[in-house]
């Protein structure tokens, strides 16, 4: 549909991430306004600093931020293959979460690795190590979508245990943390 859009409709990329988000946000409230449990959370969010922040944070760094590379990443190569390199993020949390926890990965994590890293060995050489199969601005979209989605799911962790530091959203979405 992304696609179709930027193609057919020369939609822009902040056209769309604006309606869409919009959008959602407007009908996540009005239902979370309808049902009384719901609104009991929704209000109970604003009463502390803390949970603003974070929530905040899981706006701008998750949400906003995933949006915007996948769908920069859709405009230069193709849905398909933005969604497949989108699925680098397993990678990017395991190693991670290995830099954070000084610990080596499990052995199943380490096996989801290798074969998310094989087939995107796959993808963007077509099985030619000499060759790129996809152009390096792709690549680079690609690889920063999985990054993105990485974001995304570790400061979503902060918005559900409210521990939000401006040090750890740093380290989370620091490109130095990956290499």
């Amino acid at each position: 549909m992304a696609q179709w859009l930027f193609t057919m409709r020369q939609l822009s990329l902040v056209g769309l991430i604006e309606s869409k988000i919009l959008v959602s946000g407007v009908l996540l409230l009005l239902f979370a306004a309808l049902l009384p449990k719901e609104r009991q959370r929704l209000f109970a969010l604003w009463h502390s600093w803390r949970s603003i922040v974070a929530l905040l944070a899981f706006t701008i760094l998750g949400i906003v931020a995933m949006q915007f590379v996948y769908y920069k990443a859709v405009a230069v190569i193709n849905a398909a293959t933005a969604t497949i390199l989108q699925f680098l993020s397993p990678v990017f949390i395991v190693v991670h979460t290995m830099l954070r926890e000084r610990a080596v990965p499990r052995c199943a994590d380490l096996i989801a690795v290798l074969v998310a890293l094989v087939g995107i060995f796959l993808l963007v050489t077509g099985g030619q190590p000499t060759y790129l199969a996809i152009s390096p601005a792709a690549f680079f979209w690609g690889l920063a979508t999985g990054m993105a989605a990485a974001a995304y799911v570790l400061s979503m962790q902060l918005v559900e245990t409210g521990k939000v530091r401006l040090n750890t959203l740093l380290r989370i979405l620091s490109t130095d943390q990956v290499h």
